[in-house]
């Protein structure tokens, strides 16, 4: 595979730059900075939202573009302004709390980059986020919230709803009220919870919007990632790549299917030979 005309990379983070404790290791950090250095955009394209970006990956000199909430917004760092910011109009965000309410689950809306919560859902936070590292990332980060459909009613839309279940069954009952809600996408970034954003608005959207702001083609497009959430970025870039640990469905529609998962750092591996590639193209 030619990565030479390779200019802009997204990476997701959990499965694929993170390793399972949630760490990014020294190794992947250089060869983020080593790719950054050679005249590359690298930047995480993630579900999260921008108060929960991790500042290993932010820290790393050069990052400039943030891409979250499944590519709702790309923020610019330097210039501290939205480049790609897609909201859910405001009514479709109620007409979809009122359907989830029927299932046993903690909804929580991401607003001009922060994640919102009920406060009467989040107090049960070790059952709504059983993974001990996603649940002290939501309790680290979550805005709580009373009058949670009030605050809801008052806001000019939201970038992306996630909705968080306590095991995989309640998660199937979640996917069935979704099937109501045709007008958003509906994505997973984890086994126990669903993400939902408008309907034209994806990790794929997300890059591919960034390119254009910086002129660049699909062609000179990278994307990598492990979850069904990264697919459209990996269906839309020049050049999709799924790691050895991505799920099959992932696989399936992926240019690059790497040999090493992120435990061994696959991300690293990658960059390296980005890298390299533009060293030999002078």
């Amino acid at each position: 595979m030619d990565y030479s005309a390779i200019r802009l990379i997204g990476l997701d983070l959990d499965g694929t730059v993170f390793t399972a404790d949630k760490r990014i290791t020294p190794g992947t950090k250089r060869a983020i900075g080593d790719a950054i250095a050679a005249g590359i955009e690298v930047l995480p394209a993630t579900g999260r939202p921008l108060n929960g970006m991790p500042e290993e990956f932010t820290g790393i000199p050069g990052v400039r573009y943030l891409l979250g909430s499944n590519g709702a917004f790309v923020w610019d760092t330097k210039a501290q302004k939205f480049l790609v910011h897609h909201l859910i109009p405001t009514p479709l965000v109620l007409k979809a709390y009122d359907l989830f309410t029927a299932c046993d689950c903690c909804f929580e809306v991401y607003v001009n980059g922060r994640p919102y919560t009920p406060e009467d859902r989040f107090r049960r936070a070790d059952y709504y986020f059983p993974d001990p590292f996603i649940r002290a990332y939501a309790l680290r980060t979550r805005v709580r919230v009373a009058d949670f459909r009030d605050f809801l009613a008052r806001q000019e839309g939201a970038e992306k709803l996630n909705i968080s279940f306590p095991a995989a069954e309640e998660k199937k009952k979640g996917l069935e009220i979704a099937r109501n809600l045709p007008e958003l996408t509906v994505a997973s970034g984890i086994p126990t919870n669903i993400e939902m954003t408008r309907g034209d608005v994806n990790k794929g959207a997300g890059l591919l919007g960034l390119a254009a702001v910086l002129g660049l083609a699909p062609e000179n497009v990278m994307a990598v990632g492990d979850h069904e959430n990264d697919i459209p970025m990996i269906l839309q870039a020049g050049i999709g790549v799924a790691m050895a640990n991505a799920l099959f469905s992932v696989k399936a529609e992926a240019d690059v299917i790497l040999p090493w998962s992120n435990e061994k750092e696959g991300v690293a591996r990658l960059l390296r030979q980005v890298t390299e590639a533009h060293h030999e193209q002078g």
